[in-house]
């Protein structure tokens, strides 16, 4: 959920835990979260809706944010769904390698 302090510092708060985006600090242990390559790591539109006691005077400026999290949270799960597709080096490795043994069981 965003919402905005009487400031107007944005606020998101995910699964319990609120990052003030004015606080460096917080700030960038949100960035961590958010860009997790870990699929595990969902995040879900909802996690960026716009809290009701937001005032009007910072409505648009929330408005904002939410959409830009919500693009970026699209965007992020189609780069891991993508990568998800690719397979890992040891993967790979472990198909040349049954390659090799079913040409060699073919010479033999």
């Amino acid at each position: 959920m965003i919402t905005c302090d009487e400031g107007g510092n944005i606020i998101v708060k995910i699964d319990g835990d609120a990052y003030n985006l004015s606080n460096s600090e917080q700030y960038a242990d949100f960035l961590l979260w958010a860009t997790s390559p870990d699929e595990k790591v969902a995040i879900g539109d909802d996690s960026f809706k716009i809290a009701d006691d937001v005032s009007e005077e910072h409505r648009e400026k929330v408005s904002r944010y939410a959409k830009f999290l919500i693009d970026y949270a699209h965007k992020r799960q189609a780069k891991l769904s993508e990568m998800a597709k690719v397979l890992t080096a040891e993967q790979r490795e472990k198909d040349i390698q049954k390659f090799i043994d079913r040409l060699q069981s073919a010479d033999a």
